[in-house]
């Protein structure tokens, strides 16, 4: 997972600040089997992301979305969409097949008391933030239409569609 804040200028005091939006991010999803995509789809939050070949195989797609709520922020007017709820739908029968939900911190609300140590204790952190979501499996889904702009084709941008209820 990778940050893209936003910047921007703001006056403060007779100057000029640069303010930093770390309140967005993006994550990204990916299969690697390309053959999955034929009989089923992802949904972020109820809308349906749209993956691209790789090189070397497989499929990726990205996803942006807010975070948190960040006062002052750039796009205030963003609602926050974490934890993101992430399913898999069945093509034919638009049933939800697995789901999880994707925490920006992990579930508890725990906080740590230093940095991770090593590789293998970041990734059991963010190993952490997955929490498995039982309850939408076997659930029907509609599968909303998008109309992905030219420039984003492959990322879903939650910015610009109403929150869903998660």
């Amino acid at each position: 997972m990778e940050a893209w804040p936003l910047l921007g200028e703001s006056p403060n005091a007779g100057t000029v600040a640069r303010t930093v939006d770390s309140s967005l991010d993006r994550i990204e999803a990916r299969v690697s089997d390309t053959r999955l995509l034929e009989h089923g789809l992802l949904l972020v939050n109820g809308l349906p992301c749209e993956f691209r070949a790789t090189y070397g195989g497989g499929a990726a797609c990205g996803i942006r979305y807010r975070a948190f709520y960040l006062t002052p922020s750039l796009q205030p007017h963003v609602p926050v969409h974490a934890p993101l709820l992430i399913e898999w739908v069945d093509r034919e029968t638009y049933l939800v097949l697995a789901a999880a939900r994707w925490h920006v911190w992990n579930p508890a609300n725990t906080t740590y008391a230093a940095r991770p140590i090593d590789d293998a204790s970041a990734a059991a952190r963010r190993a952490e933030r997955w929490e498995p979501w039982p309850h939408t499996v076997g659930q029907s889904r509609f599968i909303p239409k998008i109309d992905f702009p030219p420039e984003g084709k492959h990322t879903l941008d939650l910015r610009r569609y109403p929150a869903q209820a998660r």
